[in-house]
């Protein structure tokens, strides 16, 4: 754990040291209605070359899994569990010094939503990490807002 901390801290410094605005995920978001009680949310991740995004199935010792926060407190539940679509790379990660399941490129993360009757909107944040093979950028968060039919 306190490697961890170490790398996060060491990311951060030489990132604000730097100056510099560092994106190498750009994400987009969008909403889908699948029936008409459910949405499906959909977060894709673009991710420039060497870099990755942690899957959301993680070790609490490990790097921060990707999760996705509601801030809209009534009038919905979620309908199973956050679905990944892309080409996961499993296995040994020497940054973390564990194995870890992660993803390059691009990847979806998917949440579906069942609605009650007059929810109009629905808002919260994605957070993720992003690390390449020497260092990790500190965790993020994508925020989103979505209204609904």
């Amino acid at each position: 754990m306190k490697t961890i901390l170490a790398t996060i801290l060491f990311s951060s410094l030489t990132l604000i040291a730097s100056a510099q605005i560092f994106t190498p995920v750009k994400w987009s978001t969008s909403i889908e209605k699948v029936s008409d009680t459910e949405y499906a949310i959909q977060f894709v991740a673009s991710i420039d070359a060497g870099w990755y995004v942690y899957s959301a199935d993680m070790a609490d010792d490990g790097p921060v899994p990707t999760t996705i926060d509601f801030d809209t407190e009534d009038g919905y539940e979620l309908v199973g569990n956050l679905v990944e679509t892309g080409k996961a790379k499993e296995g040994y990660d020497s940054v973390f010094e564990m194995d870890v399941k992660k993803y390059a490129d691009q990847v979806t993360f998917t949440q579906k939503i069942k609605v009650e009757a007059g929810l109009e909107e629905i808002e919260g944040y994605l957070s993720f990490m992003t690390c390449d093979d020497k260092r990790c950028l500190p965790p993020a968060d994508v925020d989103f807002s979505f209204e609904l039919e």
